[in-house]
């Protein structure tokens, strides 16, 4: 009798676990959609490839946002100059007929502003 009792009682946390779970992966996957959401608003436009290609993934720690295209850290991190770590000065090079100077492309950090805007909805969202 003691043992059906404790079966019953560890079965009952079990599925209250589960339960618990499959609300939290919800949560997750909401969490994802509204960062999203706001990063392709946030997102530069020119033949919006850049924009079409955001994505959100369930991972083991929760869920991954992304954009997935080959040029899709440079908008948002920046190049040359603009970059940790990148170039130290201006550079040219050709151009039809002579040359150009560039200092590279700052960063458009449309991710993080989104996830910055949503850090107030997110805990709303995680909290239920």
């Amino acid at each position: 009798m003691l043992c059906e009792v404790g079966e019953r009682v560890a079965n009952t946390i079990n599925q209250a676990g589960k339960g618990v779970l499959k609300d939290l992966n919800e949560r997750m996957i909401l969490v994802g959609r509204t960062v999203l959401r706001d990063a392709v608003k946030e997102c530069p436009v020119d033949l919006g490839q850049l924009r079409a290609s955001g994505r959100i993934e369930k991972t083991e720690e929760g869920v991954k946002v992304s954009f997935n295209t080959e040029y899709a850290y440079y908008v948002h991190e920046g190049t040359g100059v603009y970059t940790p770590g990148g170039r130290k000065a201006p550079w040219k090079y050709p151009y039809k007929d002579g040359f150009r100077v560039t200092k590279g492309q700052k960063p458009n950090k449309f991710l993080k502003r989104a996830l910055d805007k949503n850090k107030g909805n997110i805990t709303k969202i995680l909290k239920g």
